[in-house]
């Protein structure tokens, strides 16, 4: 049996996305304070939630944002990371710090870091970019990645370098084409050894409308010729945003093409994306299934993330998880879950009375596991005990309101 009662939140400030339909710009009206995912149970209409991840967002300069990382862990937050971004005044990424929390020593230990070199004044392109990662052995930082690009007059990036530091440096090299309308529709990769490029790859991309609808990759062969890998389709709303992307493989026995991942996307009346079903597809294991709907504050500043999980044997999606943002200076916020929380209870199960140790008056209410009202009480201090001898054996939740 357990039982679940109602906590008080704390919200601080809030800004983080990952992978959302609407990234925010640094100079956003509403700046991310801080977000935090439950995973959320329904029980007779009313939903508990137990909190799983939160990241608050500080901005000590006006070009610096620290993110840090909390997991919930026996009833309290624990850190487990901290990053420290510099934007230029275009908002592009300058450097990235980032640290993890070591528990039994009490304190951050550095995990990696990144520097990147904005090209001119491209929001997407880079003239370089440097990756360490952190060495206790050698209890400084190492070289892992390196990658230098280079452009053409028309600002065309026409050639990436990128260097490994594993054992050994392994160096990869891809060549870009263009189209005579200036689209990329061909990527070429090599894996240089000295003086010599060997072939490792390619993909051919494909248009219509100025839109991206095919994407072709295949490997190298090692006797001058390429072997199909994978293939990715596109499909677009009347407002040039993805409606549907489907992936899929080479199969060379069938001599076709075998769906692997097909994703799906909803938008509302203003162009904001509201759903997003992902399907993966397995020969031998079950089917994947999952959907992300988002809700929105105002524009395009999201509310809540909540994530489903495609449950094949009832042919419903059951929510997983859901993650709530909270902006600063904004006095109205999303309806904040009733939080799971353990109490004193004994014995624990039982069969005749149960004891709790309640230091208020309060609402008892007992809920099957499926969510059914099977008792209510109000709970005083001329009470000692919960009866639930009329109770057939089973699994329930118990719900203490004060």
């Amino acid at each position: 049996m357990t039982v679940q009662a109602r906590e008080s939140i704390n919200y601080y400030q809030l800004h983080f996305t990952s992978d959302n339909p609407h990234i925010q710009s640094r100079e956003a009206d509403l700046i991310l304070d801080s977000t935090i995912t439950f995973h959320e149970q329904d029980l007779g209409g009313v939903i508990f939630a137990t909190p799983l991840w939160r990241t608050d967002h500080k901005y000590p300069l006006f070009d610096v944002e620290q993110i840090f990382e909390s997991v919930y862990d026996n009833q309290s937050w624990m850190p487990q990371y901290q990053t420290r971004i510099r934007r230029d005044e275009q908002g592009r990424l300058l450097t990235l710090f980032s640290e993890i929390y070591d528990p039994s020593l009490q304190t951050w230990i550095p995990e990696s870091r990144l520097a990147a070199f904005p090209h001119g004044n491209s929001d997407i392109y880079l003239d370089s970019m440097y990756v360490d990662g952190w060495s206790e052995e050698t209890y400084g930082w190492q070289r892992l990645l390196t990658v230098r690009n280079k452009f053409n007059q028309q600002d065309q990036m026409i050639e990436s370098i990128s260097m490994l530091h594993l054992h050994e440096v392994i160096t990869l090299k891809d060549l870009y084409s263009y189209n005579s309308i200036g689209h990329n529709d061909l990527i070429e990769s090599f894996l240089v050894d000295g003086e010599e490029d060997i072939p490792a790859g390619r993909q051919i991309m494909g248009y219509f409308n100025g839109l991206l609808i095919t994407r072709t990759t295949s490997s190298a062969d090692g006797q001058g010729g390429f072997v199909l890998e994978s293939r990715e389709t596109f499909f677009y709303t009347p407002f040039s945003q993805p409606d549907t992307i489907r992936n899929f493989t080479w199969d060379p026995e069938n001599n076709g093409w075998k769906i692997q991942q097909m994703e799906q996307f909803t938008y509302d009346d203003e162009e904001r994306q509201i759903e997003r079903q992902t399907d993966i597809y397995h020969e031998e294991l079950q089917d994947e299934r999952y959907l992300l709907q988002y809700t929105y504050k105002e524009e395009d500043y999201l509310e809540t993330e909540a994530l489903f999980i495609y449950d094949y044997e009832s042919d419903i999606f059951i929510q997983d998880n859901k993650k709530y943002y909270y902006y600063q200076g904004v006095v109205s916020v999303p309806t904040i879950p009733l939080v799971e929380q353990k109490l004193k209870l004994w014995p624990n199960p039982s069969r005749d009375f149960i004891q709790m140790e309640l230091e208020t008056p309060a609402l008892i209410q007992v809920f099957s596991n499926t969510g059914q009202l099977v008792k209510s009480q109000n709970w005083t201090s001329d009470h000692d005990r919960l009866n639930i001898v009329a109770l057939p054996s089973g699994l329930y939740h118990v719900k203490v309101s004060t």
